[in-house]
C-alpha cells in the first residue's frame, strides 16, 4: 500500500472543546484517518512522546503548554512530521509560524480548509 493510499495518523489538540466537536464532526465519516483527540496539551504532550503521527493539529492559545511550546519542545526530542497549528488570532503569531516554518489554519475551521491542509 502506497503512502497516499494509507490511513494517516492525526492528534488534534485544543482546548475548546467546541472545536474539537466541530473537527469530530467533519472526521466523523471518514476512514483514511486514525485520530487522536486531546484538550489538555500536557496529555497530548506525553502521547506525541509516546506515538508518531501523520500529522500534529495544535491550537497555539492553549493553558499549561502553549501550542508552539509543546512543538519547540517536541522537536528537540523527536522528529516531527507534518505540523498545523490553527488559532483564532493568527496575525499574532505569524513571525514564529514563519521562522518554524508551519501550515496554520485560521478559526473557524471549514472542512475544505481542513481536508486541503492536511492533504498539502
Amino acid at each position: 500500500m502506497t503512502k497516499s493510499n494509507a490511513t494517516k495518523s492525526i492528534i488534534i489538540i485544543d482546548d475548546d472543546v467546541d472545536v474539537l466537536n466541530s473537527i469530530k464532526f467533519i472526521f466523523r465519516k471518514n476512514i483514511n484517518y486514525k485520530i487522536s483527540y486531546f484538550s489538555n496539551s500536557e496529555e497530548a504532550f506525553n502521547d506525541i512522546l509516546n506515538n508518531d503521527y501523520d500529522i500534529i493539529i495544535t491550537d497555539i492559545e492553549m493553558p499549561i503548554i502553549s501550542g508552539v511550546d509543546m512543538i519547540i519542545e517536541l522537536q528537540k526530542i523527536k522528529k516531527l512530521n507534518k505540523i498545523i497549528f490553527i488559532s483564532s488570532n493568527i496575525d499574532k503569531y505569524k513571525n514564529i509560524i514563519s521562522k518554524l516554518n508551519i501550515l496554520y489554519l485560521c478559526k473557524p475551521i471549514t472542512k475544505n480548509k481542513l481536508l486541503e491542509i492536511i492533504n498539502v
